[in-house]
């Protein structure tokens, strides 16, 4: 019996729907912190893209990793980077709050690991950000 690999496709966003990922430096630095968070962690982050007001991830994760944990380990510590670097976006964004609470994720295999793979890299193109 083989084991398919479990990867997550995972979306949180700004609160207050605010488009903060409009400026390419504050994009810039969620990305890099991002990266650097997954690779101490060593988690496998295979895809991620932001939007104006939200964030495209694909994450493999093992199984006694928690997912919520992981995601909130990843949102503190990007919004505590991003407010440190950009002070000025707390009176911006009206809160003490980078992030919303929630985030939504759908499991995908092996079978459909391509397939969002394309959709999260195309998440700018799509929404006419990027040409």
């Amino acid at each position: 019996m083989t084991s398919e690999r479990a990867y997550y496709h995972v979306v949180f966003s700004v609160t207050r729907g605010k488009p903060v990922f409009l400026n390419d430096e504050i994009d810039t630095t969620f990305k890099q912190v991002a990266h650097e968070i997954a690779r101490q962690k060593g988690w496998l982050l295979l895809e991620m893209e932001t939007m104006p007001n939200h964030v495209h991830l694909l994450l493999e994760k093992a199984p006694w990793d928690d997912l919520s944990k992981m995601i909130g380990h990843l949102k503190g510590r990007t919004a505590r980077a991003i407010l440190l670097q950009f002070p000025w976006l707390r009176s911006d964004l009206n809160s003490y709050q980078f992030w919303n609470r929630s985030f939504h994720y759908t499991r995908h295999s092996d079978a459909s690991l391509e397939t969002v793979r394309a959709y999260i890299r195309n998440q700018r193109r799509a929404g006419g950000l990027t040409e």
